[in-house]
């Protein structure tokens, strides 16, 4: 369960929330909107969604601001900008068509931790997530070299809503990415994290239109060096994630009979 940190941070919060003083402050910021600019608006609402506060009415009432600022608003304020809209579950058609637009535009401008965040974000957002994944499907490709182990997770389970779609190139690059120097990927990564990349790889294997340029070995020497990590990891993960694991290396049945029985074990306690 929650901590007590945790509890005394959103008692803090919601008596922040509450309190006359904050909302004269929201209530003087949705007055002033017109005159946030391309520099300070996509500030104001990162730290707004920051805090917790997803009033989904002052984000809608932004948008027409967004939507005319955005030209000329700076690229490193593009990802947080689109996150707080996808977090706060707000934003029409219009708004991420314009998001869409402009990053797939500028896709070369962004540095690596920007495009994971993208690709992420995009993925579950409310409109065309797909279209926006594979319009930036030859920049992933590019920069999954360079992704640390947190965005290459986050950019397999992007690419793993839509298995069937999933660019050969990206899901090939992934799994020799985790097949390097002896597998080192899979020890980096938390136990979570590599489950993800795991379930990724299995779903492109097995429903992908482009799974005949999948190369079988290096997805038998990914699970193989990912077997050890999972063993040492059984008993302190999630039964969901013991699922997952076992899922994908019934799919996959390269797997140690040992690795098999200790994810069946969590599974099962």
């Amino acid at each position: 369960g929650p901590s007590a940190d945790d509890e005394a941070f959103r008692k803090g919060r919601r008596e922040l929330f509450n309190s006359a003083g904050f909302m004269e402050v929201m209530k003087e910021v949705v007055w002033k909107m017109d005159r946030f600019g391309p520099k300070e608006l996509p500030s104001l609402l990162f730290v707004l969604r920051s805090m917790g506060w997803h009033d989904r009415q002052l984000f809608k009432l932004a948008e027409t601001q967004v939507v005319q600022h955005l030209p000329s608003m700076s690229l490193r304020e593009v990802p947080d900008l689109v996150t707080s809209y996808v977090e706060v579950q707000c934003g029409s058609r219009n708004l991420f068509d314009e998001f869409a637009r402009l990053c797939t535009q500028s896709v070369s401008q962004f540095d690596d931790g920007a495009l994971a965040q993208l690709v992420a974000t995009f993925s579950r957002g409310p409109h065309k997530p797909k279209a926006f994944l594979l319009d930036v499907g030859a920049d992933v490709v590019q920069a999954l070299p360079s992704f640390g182990v947190q965005q290459l997770a986050s950019v397999a389970v992007a690419y793993a809503r839509w298995p069937r779609d999933v660019p050969a190139e990206l899901a090939a690059g992934v799994a020799q990415l985790m097949c390097e120097s002896e597998g080192v990927l899979a020890r980096r990564m938390a136990p979570a994290q590599l489950i993800c990349v795991l379930r990724a790889l299995t779903l492109w294997k097995t429903r992908s239109r482009g799974q005949q340029t999948f190369d079988a070995g290096d997805m038998r020497r990914v699970f193989e060096f990912a077997e050890g990590a999972l063993l040492d990891n059984a008993g302190r993960l999630t039964p969901d994630e013991s699922a997952t694991a076992l899922w994908a290396v019934a799919k996959v049945a390269v797997v140690d009979i040992a690795t098999f029985r200790a994810l069946h074990a969590n599974v099962a306690r």
